[in-house]
């Protein structure tokens, strides 16, 4: 059995035999019964502070982990829900607290290792921009996309799908350049923003271009898809090197 929960704009399941207790904040909303000092689960995890009032939860942990919440939907059992590992590129860091991604209905869930938020929280992520974006040459077609206003192109032959992203995207915790992962063909999809890889605005796009690189799947997140154009009609089109940006 799983407690499903939603903390900032993420959705997340944590196993319900660590569960001690639901409630509502105080009224100073900074305390359960005034025993327990509630910390927003949102800020442990590197985004910003939970909305107020929100839900108190009480695990059994150690120490004793008492967050704040956006909201709780409930115990179920998601013994036969579809398990997803996450992308080799969101390992490194989230795997202390994130063990992978449960499907229930139409919804992914982040499943939380309690134990590890409740013994140090999300380690800190350095990012590194990009200074330019590597852009490649070709004479095959390419998919050309929009993303902020910026025309980009990848190499058709690396495309797999254009997929909207809203409904399928998850956001992640902390979202940056990576902004959230997409569920497509039982697979979950790291998807970026482009213009935020170069340390500009990072926002989330309707859609996502998926794309194979170096053997794995990445999600580049568009406000539009121009289609297909040859390599020599690419002007205006900034053709990424993909292999280079995602080394």
């Amino acid at each position: 059995m799983h407690l499903l929960l939603d903390a900032g704009a993420t959705r997340y399941a944590i196993e319900a035999t660590a569960l001690l207790e639901i409630g509502e904040p105080d009224p100073s909303q900074l305390t359960l019964h005034q025993h327990h000092q509630l910390k927003d689960l949102s800020v442990l995890l590197g985004a910003g502070p939970e909305a107020r009032p929100g839900k108190a939860v009480v695990f059994d942990t150690s120490p004793t982990l008492a967050v704040r919440v956006k909201s709780v939907r409930g115990v179920v059992d998601l013994s036969r829900a579809p398990r997803h590992p996450l992308p080799r590129r969101l390992l490194k860091p989230f795997e202390r607290v994130v063990r992978g991604a449960i499907e229930h209905g139409a919804e992914l869930f982040f499943e939380l290792d309690l134990q590890a938020i409740a013994s140090r929280g999300l380690d800190p992520e350095h990012l590194e921009y990009l200074s330019a974006l590597p852009i490649a040459t070709t004479d095959d077609r390419a998919l050309a996309f929009v993303s902020q206003g910026r025309t980009f192109a990848v190499p058709l032959g690396m495309v797999s799908q254009v997929v909207q992203a809203g409904p399928n995207l998850s956001a992640l915790p902390r979202a940056t350049a990576l902004q959230g992962v997409v569920l497509h063909q039982s697979h979950l999809w790291p998807a970026y923003s482009v213009p935020g890889l170069l340390g500009g605005h990072s926002l989330l796009e309707p859609l996502a271009v998926l794309v194979e690189v170096a053997g794995e799947g990445v999600g580049l997140l568009a406000s539009a898809a121009l289609g297909v154009r040859p390599g020599a009609q690419l002007q205006g089109a900034e053709l990424i090197d993909l292999p280079r940006l995602f080394s």
